[in-house]
């Protein structure tokens, strides 16, 4: 991101976690010598319900979606088998790490309640050498090992001799004086804890896997738009609001168009359009393409759907005014959206007010200024209203010709092209969406029409 990182002093606590932590690594790396290939030490145990990605199904590539509609009754939890096996080690020696793309061949362990066929329940497969297939469930079918194409599996039950009984005496040396090590470190690090004075900056929170999971549905989505779009040879549509529902993504224009390439298509104002989620995972996708919306934020949750707002409609300063508290937590919030979110890598986040030292955080516009300049567009954010001269200076930065800078203002902004007003109850009053919604934070959002002139 835009802005250029304050140099890191290491401070005794840290240098007291890090000695811990090289510890445990050799630790680990001794041990694995001794481990037994093929056993995943995070696997379940006991049976489990999983699913073997086939090549094809009736006649269409395989997605998240459309198996979470097969064997759980709805679509719109393909999040759960994404928290399931997000980050496990699949046959072929990749990892799930995107929702949207799933290979032939890798194991998917579902929620308990899954059922249909091609559901197998047992103890979950694990890469590793071929072994027999697990014994069919009554009810539940079991395809043939050759429709995996994407590598053999074999049960995660270790076998005799196998698993912590099984290791030699040097690692069970290791073991023990490594432990006895990593205490000592720990009780150097709580002594060094409370010595210390410093109080650190609480960071934002990461993201939830159903954050992670609806930003790379949304992502994909917004990407099948793009490319339908340079396909059939017409420009993409302008829009203010996107929103993720159970069963398909719909998006806000912000004027009517009729021209929706498939499998998008208008309703009868054309200022609104759709497409199946199921149609979405299965349409191409052009790489060569940038994203098409890169400052997409999350504003809420609305009836299962989750509306992400377009900052860069607003053309000019969007104001959050009313609760301290909820306005500058929907400020904090953008920010490090526009930092994990997978379409805004290359979107410059400048904040200003907010404290911290973390890259892109300064305390006021003259030390934001260079990396200000070494972009022409970007979201700037102020933790509250700029005066004197940060004020002025803002005012030359969206007056300088060329310059494409969103700019959020967490209090009565001047001059708002768009304006929110959040109370301390969690409601949230704006000019262009009439919907009441549930803040991504838990707390209770409605929106409610107010025209701004």
């Amino acid at each position: 991101m835009s802005g250029y990182p304050r140099p890191a002093v290491p401070s005794p606590l840290a240098a007291a976690r890090a000695v811990p932590a090289v510890l445990l690594a050799v630790l680990l790396s001794a041990l694995a010598a001794f481990a037994v290939p093929g056993i995943a030490a995070a696997e379940p145990p006991g049976p489990v319900k999983y699913y073997v990605v086939q090549a094809s199904y009736q006649g269409q590539p395989e997605f998240l979606f459309e198996i979470a509609q097969r064997f759980l009754g709805s679509g719109a939890r393909n999040t759960e088998i994404f928290a399931l096996n997000k980050g496990r080690l699949e046959p072929g020696g990749a990892r799930m790490t995107d929702p949207a793309s799933i290979l032939p061949g890798w194991i998917l362990r579902l929620p308990a309640d899954a059922k249909g066929d091609g559901v197998r329940t047992g103890p979950l497969p694990t890469p590793g050498a071929s072994a027999e297939p697990p014994t069919e469930s009554p009810g539940e079918s079991l395809p043939p090992a050759a429709e995996n194409p994407g590598g053999a599996v074999r049960s995660a039950e270790p076998s005799a001799g196998e698993g912590t009984g099984g290791l030699p005496a040097t690692a069970l040396v290791l073991l023990v004086v490594g432990l006895v090590a990593l205490a000592g470190c720990a009780a150097g690090v709580v002594l060094i804890r409370r010595r210390s004075a410093a109080v650190k900056p609480t960071s934002p929170a990461a993201p939830t896997p159903g954050d992670l999971t609806a930003s790379w549905t949304v992502d994909r989505a917004l990407r099948t738009l793009s490319a339908a779009c340079a396909q059939s040879g017409r420009s993409l549509p302008e829009l203010y609001a996107v929103t993720l529902g159970p069963g398909e993504v719909t998006l806000r224009l912000t004027a009517p168009d009729d021209d929706a390439p498939a499998p998008w298509s208008p309703d009868s104002t054309a200022r609104t359009w759709s497409a199946p989620l199921a149609e979405l995972q299965s349409a191409p996708v052009d790489p060569s393409l940038g994203h098409p919306y890169p400052r997409l934020v999350t504003a809420g949750i609305v009836g299962g759907g989750r509306v992400l707002l377009d900052l860069s409609q607003a053309r000019g300063v969007i104001g959050i005014d009313g609760d301290s508290r909820v306005r500058r937590a929907i400020a904090a919030r953008w920010a490090t959206e526009l930092t994990t979110n997978p379409w805004s890598e290359d979107v410059p986040v400048v904040r200003v007010g907010f404290g911290g030292t973390a890259s892109g955080s300064y305390a006021n516009m003259r030390e934001a200024s260079a990396a200000l300049a070494a972009s022409r567009a970007g979201v700037l954010l102020f933790a509250a209203p700029p005066s004197g001269r940060d004020a002025a200076e803002l005012r030359a930065l969206l007056g300088t010709p060329g310059s494409d800078w969103s700019v959020v203002v967490s209090g009565t902004a001047r001059d708002a092209r768009w304006r929110f007003t959040a109370s301390s109850d969690g409601q949230l009053d704006t000019g262009f969406l009439g919907m009441s919604i549930q803040a991504a934070g838990g707390e209770p959002v409605a929106l409610r029409t107010q025209p701004v002139g």
